[in-house]
């Protein structure tokens, strides 16, 4: 897709979004009070899974399957909220290679830093939290063609980079990190990410790509 189709994607989504401020035809106006209780109310369930997930492995990390419980927890929440489709038994999978992948380069670049002796790990955490945003991204294009764009794929990267930075704080050389920062940027960073992709997929004139959604 070329960069004028991005850009008119993503102006077009604005929009619709929010509506025209000069009175546009065809524009939805500003976004009512229930889209916008909704998507507090999205925000916070994606909080809630990020922070239980997160208290989970803490909890019982000595058991091999709790590892399983924070990647499959958010890729689950996606299909129950908006991604509703067949293809989400292919899009989910894909969401959790895609944190395993981010992790693996947040520490390739921790790793890099400390060898460097560079003391501040906010680029790291931000390479990483850009690298899971734009890949959970694509992983939901599977079913929503719409997200690639330039203009949405460059708003997942700075949503999940930005919304990682809390995560520089956990760096730690020695010992375990704080468990209630850990929750509370675990929190932030699928609220953020959670809310940006159900926002998209769920405006009215978005539909995902097959037609074969549940009720």
């Amino acid at each position: 897709m070329g960069a004028r189709g991005a850009m008119d994607g993503g102006l077009e989504y604005t929009q619709l979004e929010f509506g025209a401020q000069n009175g546009n035809p065809g524009s939805r106006g500003p976004m009512s009070a229930k889209r916008v209780l909704t998507l507090v109310g999205v925000a916070a369930l994606f909080a809630s899974c990020g922070a239980g997930s997160s208290l989970f492995v803490f909890k019982y990390g000595h058991q091999a399957a709790s590892g399983l419980v924070y990647p499959l927890a958010f890729p689950l929440l996606c299909a129950l909220l908006f991604m509703r489709t067949r293809k989400a038994f292919l899009a989910c999978p894909l969401m959790i290679a895609t944190g395993l992948v981010a992790a693996a380069v947040t520490a390739y670049l921790i790793l890099a830093a400390l060898m460097l002796h560079i003391s501040s790990d906010a680029i790291p955490v931000l390479v990483g939290g850009a690298t899971c945003g734009v890949g959970v991204t694509l992983s939901c294009a599977v079913p929503y063609r719409q997200l690639l764009s330039r203009s949405r794929l460059l708003g997942a990267a700075l949503v999940g980079g930005l919304a990682a930075l809390p995560f520089s704080s956990l760096v730690a050389p020695f010992g375990r990190p704080d468990p209630r920062l850990v929750v509370l940027a675990f929190a932030i960073w699928e609220a953020a990410v959670g809310t940006y992709l159900y926002a998209i997929c769920t405006s009215t004139d978005q539909e995902p790509g097959d037609s074969s959604t549940s009720a």
